[in-house]
């Protein structure tokens, strides 16, 4: 009979560690992996945001028209704005329509707040239709 320590074991071998290719290792990083998560809604908002804000500041400073490259004007253009009279009472309309409308949704929504608060028959189904507004948007958005 042999002896337990006459059993020799030979060591186990592993699978080896898969090499890395330099994409993996960079994306194993997490420091780039959320640049590279996030470089596609940089894009989107630099085109749909930041230059249509940047060619309307240029515009409003040329004279530019449909069709024509405009030349620089610097603000000749707000300083015939601030003489046009039709300009002033735009601007007075809308601040107006917006402090008295501003106004209005705040008494208006305290208000109903403040009667949804109180209990009667009824409660929850009045809260579901006057929430349904708010809500609606954004079921559609979820399932667009």
């Amino acid at each position: 009979m042999a002896a337990s320590s006459d059993v020799v074991t030979t060591p186990r071998s592993y699978a080896a560690t898969p090499r890395r290719g330099p994409v993996t290792r960079l994306l194993e990083d997490e420091r780039w992996l959320a640049l590279v998560l996030l470089l596609p809604t940089m894009v989107l908002l630099l085109l749909f945001i930041a230059y249509p804000f940047v060619k309307g500041v240029m515009l409003s400073v040329t004279d530019a028209r449909v069709g024509v490259p405009g030349v620089f004007v610097g603000l000749r253009n707000f300083a015939a704005l601030m003489d046009d009279s039709i300009f002033r009472v735009a601007v007075w309309n809308t601040v107006l329509y917006t402090a008295v409308t501003t106004v209005f949704k705040l008494a208006f929504g305290l208000w109903l707040a403040l009667l949804l608060n109180r209990h009667f028959k009824g409660k929850a189904i009045t809260r579901a239709f006057v929430l349904l507004p708010f809500i609606i948007p954004t079921v559609l958005s979820t399932f667009a």
